[in-house]
């Protein structure tokens, strides 16, 4: 079996989270005779999704991998004459984002038959036997860190910041990247001219550590794993 990058997505030329892979196998009758009722099943990687519709086969029927819903590929190839090879081939989506640590997506299929043992299908390009498919991917958390500030309470009603009013403030925390990114935490020291409103610290997602129990005068969020493409939004008050 061997793989191929067939839709770049994003033009980096690596496959990475969001594009399509081509999985080509080959079967081959290495022998003198013919081999009868021959399959191929493949279980797809959890971190890839089948492209459904795509499986193809030159010799016998696909019986999984092209009708809605489906997750997995099955081929009923029949039998084979000795000295002959069938092809099969297939794509799937790297899925985006990936979780945190994911550096290879990898693809194996088991071959086997009336007459013969299973077999799984082996990567040409490496020298083990029997090994699965194997294929880097480039993925990296990228974050962010947004902070607003507004007039929460106008004490003495000047429509403007001043002595004795509260200031709310807002962070929003984004992963734009296609990897999850691990253990966030937020901390901030508050101006020595304010005072922080305890208890006022919110957090979206996590615990917050330091903020809101009395005498606190700094605030510390663990946020913990942030997804690609998603954001935490984390808010507190000062005097």
């Amino acid at each position: 079996k061997t793989d191929s990058l067939f839709d770049d997505a994003d033009g980096n030329g690596v496959p990475s989270p969001g594009d399509t892979l081509l999985y080509q196998v080959t079967v081959v009758n290495n022998g003198n005779q013919a081999a009868t009722g021959v399959f191929m099943n493949d279980i797809i990687d959890p971190n890839t999704t089948l492209v459904t519709g795509t499986v193809q086969t030159s010799l016998g029927t696909v019986t999984s991998g092209n009708g809605p819903g489906d997750t997995s590929v099955a081929v009923d190839i029949g039998d084979m004459a000795g000295g002959s090879a069938v092809n099969v081939s297939f794509r799937v989506i790297i899925n985006d984002p990936l979780p945190a640590g994911v550096t290879f997506v990898r693809n194996q299929g088991i071959v086997g038959g009336g007459n013969i043992p299973s077999e799984p299908t082996d990567d040409p390009e490496s020298p083990q036997d029997d090994d699965d498919t194997e294929t880097p991917v480039t993925a990296a958390p990228d974050v962010e860190a947004y902070k607003i500030d507004s007039l929460f309470d106008d004490a003495d009603g000047n429509g403007v910041p001043s002595p004795g009013d509260t200031l709310l403030y807002q962070v929003t925390i984004v992963n734009d990247g296609n990897q999850a990114a691990t253990s966030v935490f937020m901390n901030d020291i508050i101006d020595p001219n304010t005072t922080l409103v305890t208890g006022s610290v919110q957090t979206s997602q996590g615990t917050v550590t330091s903020g809101n129990s009395p005498g606190d005068t700094s605030i510390a969020v663990n946020i913990g794993d942030i997804a690609g493409g998603s954001a935490v939004n984390v808010s507190f008050r000062v005097t």
